[in-house]
């Protein structure tokens, strides 16, 4: 079959070697026809930390960031049932919810445990001086899990009060906010508890709470749009993973 050019249309040739092409055509096809991906010569920047030289798969402060968030999830479990068993709403204890634009009320037994989402939160740390900043840090959101057992609500199950507990990365320690708690307990119309107890959530609840927190962390870092808070900040990237590093080299 014979071959044409698709810029000249004489056969014999094609559009690369076509005689009639002038240099100035030539650079227009490059820019127009040149394949997608990353160019030679040209170093890649990762999605997540904005360095270059490396991708995402290879970062080492995504690695790091799913590191800390892990390796906090059994002492922010074990702190958010602390809080919830210390108003009373262990495992089996009854409270009432009302909706002020209805008056309807049920009563909600606490027999599902807790639920679980991860998030990353903006905290102040400091000591209150102008030298004060802010920082991006791991933090899971809790919720009681009710089930109505009388009342004519129209709520079968209802999302309780939410504490959330997030890690303090400059001083190493867990911190939870109980204010929405606090709130949830002092109310005494819309609100009320109506049974406290102290019993302990099983531990095959327990356990599915931290699987479940292990899942909303994986989920969280797959999402290609995530990305860490000192983004494409190579200064503070560095000393992230220079303090990280020398940590490492204490503890061996």
């Amino acid at each position: 079959m014979a071959r044409y050019c698709s810029y000249c249309g004489k056969r014999g040739h094609n559009r690369r070697t076509c005689p009639h092409r002038s240099e100035e055509q030539k650079q227009v096809d490059k820019t127009w026809h040149s394949k997608p991906g990353p160019k030679r010569g040209v170093k890649s920047q990762c999605s997540y930390c904005g360095l270059c030289g490396h991708n995402r798969r290879t970062c080492w402060h995504l690695k790091h960031r799913i590191s800390q968030a892990e390796g906090f999830i059994e002492g922010a479990v074990a702190f958010a049932i602390q809080q919830y068993k210390a108003y009373g709403l262990g495992s089996g204890s009854l409270y009432e919810r009302e909706d002020s634009w209805t008056n309807r009320k049920s009563t909600y037994l606490i027999t599902d445990g807790l639920s679980v989402a991860y998030h990353e939160q903006v905290v102040r740390n400091g000591d209150g001086s102008w030298q004060e900043g802010l920082e991006v840090v791991p933090a899971f959101t809790f919720n009681i899990m009710g089930k109505k057992v009388f009342g004519d609500r129209p709520v079968e199950r209802d999302v309780g009060p939410k504490v959330i507990i997030y890690n303090d990365l400059k001083n190493n320690q867990t911190v939870s906010q109980t204010r929405y708690l606090q709130q949830f307990a002092l109310e005494k119309e819309s609100n009320k508890m109506v049974g406290k107890t102290d019993h302990p959530y099983p531990e095959k609840m327990v356990q599915r709470l931290r699987e479940w927190a292990h899942r909303e962390v994986k989920e969280f870092f797959q999402n290609k749009e995530a990305r860490h808070p000192q983004f494409a900040n190579e200064t503070e990237l560095w000393a992230i993973r220079a303090e990280a590093e020398a940590q490492e080299k204490m503890k061996g």
